[in-house]
């Protein structure tokens, strides 16, 4: 969901990102969505390009000049950045072990890169409120057809098992990303697994800790719970996201 809360969100971690940015250089931010956290990176003096999957709906609402890739092949020569940034973007691409070589032939000798990553907090929380966005979309959905007549139902003539799958899926949470399950996202956003996929990658982890900011996948309060209250809330639930700054170390060990 592209909003206001949202962008809080996004700019609250490209504060924390900041302070690991060089005085001056170029940076590129894999995923940019809207642009939010690319401008805030050009606001404090690094020269910033942004890439975004040619089909993504960001676009349509970008703040910064965005340039369209295919998600494989990363439109830059070698060497060209000082820093490589990504924000909530690893988990969706499905050839993980390729695009890291891809990221460190496009980073200088040096270079930085930093990840925000979905945590193990997030997924579980996620789970949870899955049940509090299903039982508030079925009142809303039971509150439209109170007025509707029966020619008018929106399941007239589709097979009664066909409806019943579709109820059964909505009652367990979406994958995320792109490996695995709602259950098995737990470990596959778990830090033992992304210093796993760094270590094979050959990198060296400069800095891992939590943004210290609770949210989940479904945006139940949205903007109202201020980032304030959800930075409290991280201490209870967990952060939603990690902050991971690498630096490569040797050559990849990916196969």
């Amino acid at each position: 969901m592209i909003n206001e809360h949202l962008q809080q969100i996004r700019e609250f971690e490209a504060e924390a990102v900041i302070p690991w940015l060089p005085s001056q250089g170029r940076l590129l931010e894999i995923g940019a969505g809207a642009g939010w956290q690319a401008r805030k990176f050009a606001e404090v003096g690094m020269q910033v390009f942004a890439i975004e999957l040619a089909d993504s709906d960001y676009l349509a609402h970008t703040r910064f000049p965005t340039i369209r890739y295919d998600g494989q092949v990363i439109p830059f020569a070698d060497a060209s950045f000082d820093v490589v940034y990504s924000s909530n973007v690893l988990e969706h691409v499905p050839h993980i072990q390729a695009f890291q070589r891809e990221i460190v032939r496009v980073l200088r000798p040096g270079g930085r890169m930093i990840h925000v990553l979905p945590t193990a907090a997030w997924r579980i929380a996620t789970d949870v409120t899955h049940y509090i966005s299903a039982a508030r979309d079925m009142l809303s959905r039971a509150r439209r057809l109170a007025g509707m007549s029966r020619t008018a139902m929106p399941h007239a003539g589709v097979p009664r098992n066909a409806v019943r799958r579709s109820r059964l899926r909505a009652l367990l949470p979406n994958r995320h990303g792109e490996v695995g399950n709602w259950v098995t996202e737990t470990y596959y956003f778990s830090r033992m697994r992304w210093e796993r996929l760094f270590s094979r990658a050959g990198l060296t982890i400069e800095a891992c800790r939590p943004l210290r900011l609770f949210y989940t996948g479904y945006s139940v309060a949205d903007a109202n719970l201020s980032l304030i209250a959800r930075q409290r809330l991280s201490r209870v639930f967990g952060s939603a996201c990690r902050l991971f700054v690498l630096r490569q170390n040797t050559a990849p060990t990916l196969a």
